[in-house]
């Protein structure tokens, strides 16, 4: 047994042996460029570790290459399976009966407004909804429940425009008036014409002879919350008024603003201070003077309105002077008009001939709001199921189905969605089922909603918005996919 000096010089030896070879295979590689020995270099030796870790990177880096490849896969098939089922929601929501029907698409017509409704909190814009429509309306029905939806989700609050003098009264507002006024409307009998067609915004001028009139203003129904809230007043006036004086009282607090003579349709608007949802008008002149409406409103989100034309088939927006149409939706920031019509009309529709003239008469309707502004969404709510006596029983008119056929298809024409409450009702002689329920969702009339089916009524069609909407948000929320 070698003692262990011997075994440590031997050791030594060879180590130092072998770098010394290890030096010479390098030197002499490098000047000939060709390998004499193959020893490990002294850089092995010495840069072993930065080469572990430098491989140990590049590992991990083609780990999260493979992962990167794996997430962006599982994200075209999420994208693929999304795309299907957008398609399948699309699809399914022109199923249902309570379809709405466009001219090329959900996408044109609906995403555009979901976009606009979305930013009015955020950049207090004010977005106003004319609702039209014929006795269906009257009351505030159909139109205060939709109202308030809207308004809770996307801001806004109040009822939108009410007449100086409410004839008919309404369920969400009570409302009294003094003075000598009139009431003058674009359609109807000729005697209740105004002597020009300056009608404005509602269709209708409501006019007092000189001295003073007031209008008091206040909440009626608890149920809705929102329109109760008065944040803004303003006041349309008519063309031809002389001066005169305008005063708003709310709580304790009293403005007055003098209205001078232009000879063209004005705006006079207040914010309120008071949390009071109380408000009084005055109004003092000398002359007959013209009111088009009085609009209450939030600061900005949705506004709103409820304008019944009792007896009309709506076909009467073009005898509204132009000018006067167009500086009054300017005035109040109208983006979107509903027109519900078609009831009136069925008495006079006895054969096809008929349905499509009175289709044609109504897209002259359509194309006279396009002409004022061609960025106001317009959708048209056909009638409603109605009950005839035929043959010793109530039943659809006959005509009635073919009529909504031909209203939806010019409408559809001119770029307005179309949406139909017959068939939403049930169709065919689902009024009479409306009428016999318990409790009854139509009146005795066979024609007209009870006020409990009135608030069905505009329940189905909100819930008709809520599934477009929420094709929307699917659509929106598979391009942030895309995006990421």
């Amino acid at each position: 047994m070698l003692p262990p000096k011997k075994v440590f010089h031997f050791i030594l030896l060879a180590l130092s042996s072998v770098l010394f070879l290890s030096f010479v295979s390098e030197t002499i590689a490098g000047k000939k460029q060709e390998t004499i020995f193959k020893y490990f270099k002294i850089s092995d030796i010495v840069g072993y570790r930065a080469f572990a870790e430098a491989k140990h990177l590049e590992v991990e880096e083609q780990k999260a290459l493979v992962e990167a490849k794996r997430k962006k896969e599982e994200s075209i098939k999420k994208i693929s399976s999304k795309a299907d089922t957008l398609q399948f929601m699309i699809q399914q929501s022109q199923l249902d009966s309570t379809k709405f029907f466009y001219a090329s698409g959900i996408k044109d017509f609906w995403f555009p407004i979901f976009e606009e409704w979305a930013k009015l909190k955020k950049d207090k814009k004010l977005y106003r909804i004319l609702h039209y429509g014929d006795s269906q309306i009257e009351m505030d029905r159909i139109t205060s429940h939709i109202r308030e939806k809207l308004q809770s989700r996307y801001g806004g609050s109040g009822p939108g425009i009410l007449p100086p003098l409410q004839l008919v009264p309404s369920y969400t507002i009570s409302q009294t008036a003094s003075g000598n006024w009139q009431r003058l409307v674009s359609y109807g009998a000729s005697n209740t014409r105004a002597p020009h067609n300056r009608y404005g915004i509602t269709g209708m001028i409501f006019r007092y002879n000189g001295g003073n009139a007031q209008v008091s203003i206040s909440p009626r129904e608890k149920k809705y919350r929102l329109v109760r809230n008065f944040e803004t007043v303003k006041v349309i006036t008519g063309a031809y008024n002389r001066s005169f004086t305008v005063s708003l009282q709310n709580g304790n607090t009293t403005l007055s603003q003098l209205v001078p003579s232009e000879g063209k349709e004005q705006l006079i608007k207040w914010q309120l201070d008071s949390n009071k949802s109380n408000v009084s008008l005055n109004f003092q002149s000398d002359s007959i003077t013209d009111i088009l409406g009085i609009a209450i409103d939030g600061k900005y989100g949705i506004a709103m309105d409820n304008i019944p034309w009792r007896g009309s088939s709506g076909l009467t927006f073009t005898s509204i002077n132009k000018a006067s149409l167009s500086q009054t939706y300017k005035f109040l920031n109208v983006r979107m008009v509903i027109m519900q019509f078609g009831g009136n009309s069925m008495p006079y529709i006895k054969d096809p001939k008929a349905a499509e003239r009175y289709a044609a008469s109504f897209a002259k309707q359509i194309d006279y709001i396009r002409s004022i502004d061609t960025s106001i969404k317009i959708l048209v709510i056909g009638p409603a199921d109605m009950s005839t006596n035929i043959d010793g029983s109530m039943q659809t008119p006959k005509m009635l189905e073919y009529c909504i056929q031909k209203m939806a298809e010019e409408a559809n024409k001119r770029g307005a969605a179309f949406w139909s409450m017959y068939h939403a009702m049930g169709g065919k002689n689902s009024m009479v089922k409306w009428v016999k329920r318990s409790p009854a969702y139509g009146a005795p009339d066979y024609i007209h909603f009870s006020k409990i089916g009135a608030e069905e009524m505009s329940k189905i069609f909100y819930s008709a918005i809520e599934r477009e909407y929420q094709i929307y948000m699917f659509h929106k929320n598979m391009e942030a996919l895309k995006v990421d």
